[in-house]
């Protein structure tokens, strides 16, 4: 058993680096946001963009994952639940808006969730949003400070927009 899993391991890091080695094509960041940080995973990557002085909190995440196995390969509900259980781990009193509306990359569709989280200093919000492609997801994660998100959700929107993601 464990050396048939330490071969699906090794396969699947064979696989995502070889898949899922290259920055996401096309996407340039607002100019407020450096980066990206590449972390690389036995099932994908991830592209973190962080804020500059003027937009601090601001944050995005771009992921890239294979399909987890034993799991739907349509359902967007799948991915989007799995980054909300990581962020309701970190604070249990965040609140996520119960529906879902759309969001747009160049090529993709992305079912999406709004959060909001109050700190002792501040009120932050985000965005959870996934899509599929031919044979993974494509996740997106964005926060900012309450006061600062309506101008740089809105760049960080445009980016995605005009962006052909892996």
């Amino acid at each position: 058993m464990l050396l048939t899993m330490n071969r699906f391991l090794v396969a699947g890091l064979l696989y995502s680096m070889t898949v899922y080695s290259a920055q996401p094509p096309s996407f340039t960041p607002p100019p407020f946001l450096s980066g990206p940080t590449i972390s690389r995973a036995a099932f994908g990557n991830t592209f973190s963009y962080r804020g500059d002085v003027m937009y601090p909190n601001a944050a995005l995440q771009i992921t890239v994952s294979e399909f987890p196995p034993g799991l739907p390969h349509t359902d967007t509900t799948v991915c989007i639940e799995a980054f909300l259980v990581e962020l309701l781990r970190a604070d249990p009193n965040l609140f996520i808006e119960p529906s879902t509306f759309t969001l747009r990359s160049h090529d993709l569709t992305f079912d999406a969730k709004r959060w909001t989280q109050t700190t002792d200093h501040d009120m932050a919000t985000g965005v959870v949003a996934c899509a599929v492609r031919t044979n993974h997801f494509v996740a997106v994660n964005f926060r900012d400070s309450v006061r600062a998100a309506p101008r740089s959700f809105a760049a960080i929107r445009t980016a995605l927009s005009n962006s052909t993601l892996p």
